[in-house]
């Protein structure tokens, strides 16, 4: 009888421990302190979400979160938006942080976009003044590396750095974050492996992301190769001009599958048919693939490409073999 009574003492004692400890647990009692900004994406489920804070260290269980998510019948009702959010809050409170996330603006800057064309979007998205954006982009202060004296100044100051991504942005961010938010995530991609590696090759980061837009919008594959050409065509002092029809339609505006003799003419520091080197600047913004393109170019000795159907490239040594390939 004394036994039994025992047992049952015990039962008792660890339910209420238990109980204890998962009450404390569920409130983040005894949770290490982590604080971050979680961004919902639009239209993720509960479990994506779940997981997102697994994975930031926000949550212990995701089983527990689980629970507390459908006993609060919250599944369908949680937000896109961005939300700061505590270890330290517990479950039921971070619930309640993702049923009231703050309303994002979701905005796709595609590989390859001009700055014209990324303030147009902008301006749509948010209702600002596109005056208000290039007053940024000519004159804004921003505190990265990057940003230096090679960059032209004026209108198309930041073009090339406005890096092309997906972003989820308040709705009441000001010209001045939004740009900021973009050149963020380009000072992210261009990492310092990335800046020694340039550095190395004797360009300035400026030129070879000049280079990166190039081959962004020469190609949608075979970068690599794309990159060697333009490599080889800079370092060779038979090969002056870099012939990019991408820098004569950036000034021309008017895509064409062939150039013209009057568009290869056209009178621009932009157009490396007339113009050695390098133009003054990115004719557009470059994803990442594209940068890692430029900075590390195939080992090939091709001074000729065309695009061909279907988004193929052939790659020539010389300029009969080019023009052979071209009937």
């Amino acid at each position: 009888m004394i036994k039994e009574k025992r047992r049952k003492v015990l039962i008792i004692t660890a339910s209420v421990l238990l109980v204890f400890l998962l009450y404390f647990s569920i409130n983040g009692l005894f949770a290490p302190k982590v604080e971050k900004e979680i961004v919902i994406p639009e239209g993720a489920g509960a479990n994506r979400v779940i997981s997102m804070l697994k994975n930031e260290g926000l949550i212990k269980s995701r089983l527990v979160m689980k629970l507390v998510v459908r006993l609060s019948g919250s599944a369908s009702k949680i937000k896109s938006g961005s939300t700061e959010i505590s270890s330290k809050m517990g479950y039921f409170e971070i619930n309640k942080r993702l049923l009231s996330a703050n309303s994002n603006v979701k905005v796709t800057i595609p590989e390859g976009y001009e700055i014209d064309d990324i303030v147009k979007l902008f301006s749509e998205k948010f209702g600002i003044p596109a005056e208000e954006f290039y007053a940024e982009i000519e004159s804004g202060i921003f505190d990265y590396e990057f940003i230096n004296d090679d960059l032209p100044k004026g209108r198309y100051r930041l073009e090339g750095y406005i890096f092309p991504e997906t972003y989820f942005l308040d709705k009441n961010m000001t010209a001045h974050q939004i740009i900021n938010t973009c050149l963020a995530q380009f000072d992210k991609v261009f990492t310092e492996e990335m800046r020694r590696q340039t550095t190395k090759m004797g360009f300035t980061y400026h030129e070879m992301i000049t280079l990166a837009s190039i081959i962004e919008k020469e190609g949608s594959s075979d970068l690599d190769k794309i990159s060697s050409v333009f490599h080889n065509r800079l370092r060779d002092e038979r090969f002056s001009y870099l012939e990019s029809c991408a820098t004569v339609i950036y000034v021309t505006k008017q895509p064409k599958d062939r150039l013209t003799f009057a568009d290869i003419n056209v009178s621009s520091p932009y157009n490396t048919y007339i113009n050695k080197g390098l133009p003054p600047g990115p004719i557009a913004s470059p994803g990442e693939q594209a940068i890692k393109a430029a900075i590390y170019p195939a080992d090939t000795d091709y001074f000729y490409f065309s695009a061909t159907e279907g988004g193929k490239n052939t790659f020539s040594k010389t300029y009969e073999e080019h023009l052979q390939k071209q009937e």
